[in-house]
C-alpha cells in the first residue's frame, strides 16, 4: 500500500529520458538494414492489390499494384491464412517474409503496392531460398505489370 514511513519513492527519469522518440513514418516498419517499409493496413488497400499482377511461388504469392511513377517508395502488406496453420506457425511465416523483403526491398519499384499471401511452406523453406523466390517474384510481377495496357478514363459527355 504505499512506501514504509521515512522512505520516498524512486525518483522519475527526465522526461526526455522515459521516452524516445522515432522519427518514423506513420505505418511504417523498421528493418535491421535501416531503411524503411511502408505497411499497408487497411482492407480496402489489400483488395486493390488483388486485382493487381500477382506471381506464384512455392513459400508465398506475390500481388502487386503499381500507380504511377513517382516519389511514392514501396508498400508492403502481409497476410497468412488460418489454414495455413496456428497463430505460432502464421506470425513465424510472417516475420521470415518481412525480413527477406527487407534484405530484398532494392528489388521492389517505387510507386507500387505489393501484398505477400503466406504458404506454409515458407516454415520450411531455406532462407537463401526464399529470398532468391522473392527477387524472381518482383521480376515477373513486374513484366506483368509492365505488359498490362493502363486503363482509361471515361471520358466526361
Amino acid at each position: 500500500q504505499g512506501w514504509p514511513s521515512g522512505h520516498r519513492a524512486p525518483a522519475c527519469p527526465r522526461p526526455e529520458e522515459a521516452v524516445r522518440v522515432v522519427d518514423r513514418p506513420e505505418g511504417a516498419l523498421a528493418p535491421r538494414s535501416g531503411s524503411v517499409i511502408q505497411r499497408l493496413k487497411k482492407r480496402a488497400e489489400f483488395k486493390a492489390v488483388g486485382r493487381g499482377a500477382r506471381t506464384e511461388r512455392s513459400g508465398f504469392v506475390l500481388q502487386a499494384l503499381c500507380e504511377a511513377a513517382g516519389d511514392n517508395p514501396p508498400r508492403f502488406g502481409f497476410t497468412v491464412t488460418k489454414r495455413t496453420g496456428n497463430s505460432v506457425e502464421r506470425n513465424r511465416i510472417r516475420r521470415r517474409l518481412k525480413a527477406a523483403v527487407s534484405e530484398r526491398l532494392s528489388g521492389a519499384r517505387q510507386g507500387c503496392s505489393y501484398v505477400l499471401v503466406g504458404r506454409r511452406s515458407a516454415l520450411t523453406r531455406p532462407y537463401p531460398e526464399l529470398l532468391s523466390d522473392l527477387e524472381v517474384a518482383f521480376e515477373r510481377v513486374h513484366n506483368a505489370v509492365d505488359r498490362r495496357p493502363q486503363r482509361r478514363r471515361a471520358r466526361d459527355t
